[in-house]
């Protein structure tokens, strides 16, 4: 075989490699997006129970309550639109919710009333789930922008017709920046596709320390050590916070984060 052919099929390869983990990082875009929408969705269906109990509790609170049905009315409007357009009507909504749960604070009945326990437990579900949606989705995201932006991949993304796409709810204008990836060679970059396209992590070390202060507050050091193979964009840490005991008592855990770091102690 001669060495003009081993480069003709080194690119081939190279070709059908990058093309298939731009169409693999389009569907992860797709589908993290898709997550974003769902949870979006709930929080609307959500506002008109939030008027219901709050306008029984605190009737003349009426100009919160109207400009939260007002921000939903908007956020509504702008379902089918993109990312940037999506975020940009969903802040006031974020914002008009923040404030009606802050009305409890003023309201002891509303404040205690289960109805409304159980839809700030609800809210605050959506809420979880949407920001680990939306962190998930700009990884992506970025991942895509990066790709397309790189050469040569960025040649077969424009024969592609590929565009960069948008971020969903970045507050940090760093967080958009493609990082700088130097050039590497065609044969290096063939050679690592096999390595790349297989994907796995594993726990090496899982440490915890537990103090439990005067106040009856507990702190709770993790060290989590994991090693990944293949491209990912994070690892999430689930941490329960409703327990039954075994007299049939429902435990409910106030989760306040201090800091997560990574091995080096910079802030994550």
């Amino acid at each position: 075989m001669t060495f003009a052919a081993i480069i003709g099929i080194l690119v081939v390869g190279w070709a059908v490699f990058t093309f298939n983990r731009l169409i693999r990082l389009r569907q992860l875009g797709d589908n993290a997006w898709s997550d974003i929408d769902v949870q979006l969705k709930r929080r609307h269906d959500l506002i008109p129970n939030v008027v219901a109990v709050v306008q029984g509790h605190a009737g003349y609170e009426r100009g919160t309550l109207e400009a939260l049905v007002a921000a939903r009315g908007r956020a509504m409007q702008a379902t089918g639109a993109g990312p940037a357009t999506r975020a940009r009507e969903e802040d006031p909504l974020d914002g008009a919710l923040r404030r009606v749960v802050a009305v409890a604070e003023a309201y002891p009945e509303l404040k205690a009333a289960a109805s409304f326990a159980a839809l700030q437990t609800t809210l605050t579900d959506v809420e979880d789930h949407l920001q680990n949606a939306r962190r998930y989705y700009n990884a992506v995201v970025r991942d895509f922008n990066t790709a397309i932006a790189q050469f040569p991949a960025g040649v077969i993304a424009a024969m592609m017709r590929l565009r960069p796409r948008e971020f969903f709810g970045l507050a940090d204008p760093a967080e958009r920046e493609v990082p700088k990836v130097p050039l590497a060679l065609l044969l290096i970059a063939c050679g690592a596709a096999s390595l790349s396209a297989q994907r796995s992590y594993s726990i090496e070390r899982f440490d915890a320390r537990i103090r439990v202060n005067r106040d009856a507050s507990i702190d709770v050091t993790e060290w989590i050590t994991a090693r990944f193979v293949g491209s990912w964009n994070g690892l999430y840490r689930t941490i329960p916070v409703k327990y039954r005991t075994p007299q049939g008592l429902n435990w409910t855990l106030g989760v306040s984060l201090q800091s997560a770091q990574d091995d080096a102690g910079r802030n994550l």
